[in-house]
């Protein structure tokens, strides 16, 4: 009889049993300790096994997970960006009012995503930049001509047109560039132009340029006693160069009210010249009749600070004859044959006519 490969016989019972037994014994325990090790190695081994594919399933997964993640945000990034410009026709100021902060958070999730996301950073330049000129800025007028100590819309102003410009550095730097390096070519106009060329000059990209300008110099507009800020000047300029060489009429008439502004706001002694600046602003409304904003700029940069009450008298005579006709446009009526030529000037108009409600309640103080 064979057990575990071990002989046993009947021979030599008398002498060899016990000496047998004790042989039979000692092999079947060696023999089951080898069988246990060899099933707790194969244990081990399915285990390990198992392990090792579940991290490597685990890991292509997130990563899978991560690449659709970034797929995603690209996709919807591009056309959020594209739609964006879908706001210029909005002729309520308090949709805009209500409506653009829940879609900036929308976009700081997709930017939470994919942080070097440009269609998501453009976005996101643009929404801070534009609701801090269409909302905190016009609505810190009114604080301004109080004088009011407190002034939670002055702000809310800095606050998101800092946002825009952190986006922007963010923006600048998935094409190598920085703030930095554009203030050093700032102040030579064809290497500012050199410099920035690196971006492109495609729509997408001037107009986002367009956004970031606007955000740093309302900065600088909200901070005209710190001198740090004020130094950063050439580089506002130096992007509104670029962009409005590329695109005069960007925004209906923006560049010109840039230009005629900063003619207007900037003492004598740095460059400026009100006077130039005012025949700048007449050029502009010739060019964009239908940009009403171009008249509320007129009025707050250069007529009220500089006390020119005919002026101001002239342009409230214009809103009086056309603010009707502006508000009948956003009710329906079945009769009406909408012969706005130009939608896109809406959100500018909902915008001047809401200055023009600020300033009109303050109009005794400016005379």
């Amino acid at each position: 009889m064979q057990v575990f490969g071990i002989i046993y016989t009947k021979e030599r019972i008398t002498g060899q049993v016990v000496v047998n037994s004790w042989y039979l014994g000692q092999s079947i325990c060696t023999e089951f300790q080898r069988l246990k090790q060899r099933s707790m190695e194969n244990f081990m081994d399915r285990r390990l096994n198992h392990i090792l594919a579940l991290s490597l399933t685990m890991f292509l997964l997130t990563s899978c997970s991560s690449f659709i993640s970034k797929m995603a945000v690209n996709s919807t990034g591009a056309v959020l960006s594209q739609a964006s410009d879908e706001v210029l026709s909005e002729g309520n100021w308090d949709v805009f009012f209500y409506g653009v902060p829940g879609n900036l958070k929308l976009m700081e999730g997709l930017h939470f995503i994919d942080p070097e996301d440009r269609n998501v950073l453009s976005s996101l330049i643009k929404g801070y930049a534009g609701y801090a000129f269409v909302v905190n800025e016009t609505l810190a007028l009114d604080e301004e001509y109080r004088e009011l100590e407190m002034k939670p819309n002055h702000l809310q102003a800095i606050y998101n047109y800092s946002k825009a410009v952190r986006y922007g550095e963010m923006f600048l730097k998935t094409y190598g560039l920085s703030y930095e390096g554009l203030l050093k070519a700032a102040n030579d106009p064809k290497k500012a132009k050199n410099y920035l060329s690196k971006i492109g000059s495609d729509k997408f990209e001037r107009h986002t340029l367009f956004f970031i300008a606007q955000a740093y110099g309302g900065l600088i507009l909200f901070n005209r006693d710190d001198m740090a800020m004020i130094s950063k000047r050439p580089l506002v300029k130096s992007i509104f160069d670029y962009v409005c060489e590329i695109e005069p009429g960007i925004n209906g008439g923006a560049c010109d009210i840039f230009y005629a502004a900063n003619l207007a706001l900037t003492p004598a002694m740095m460059g400026g010249d009100p006077y130039k600046g005012q025949e700048l602003f007449i050029k502009a409304l010739k060019k964009y009749p239908e940009n009403y904003f171009i008249r509320i700029a007129y009025l707050q940069f250069f007529a009220i600070p500089f006390e020119e009450e005919e002026i101001f008298n002239e342009n409230l005579e214009f809103f009086k004859k056309k603010e009707k006709e502006f508000r009948a446009k956003l009710e329906f009526n079945p009769n009406q044959k909408d012969n706005l030529n130009n939608k896109n000037m809406r959100l500018f108009q909902s915008l001047a006519f809401k200055r023009l409600q600020i300033i009109k309640t303050h109009k005794n103080n400016f005379f």
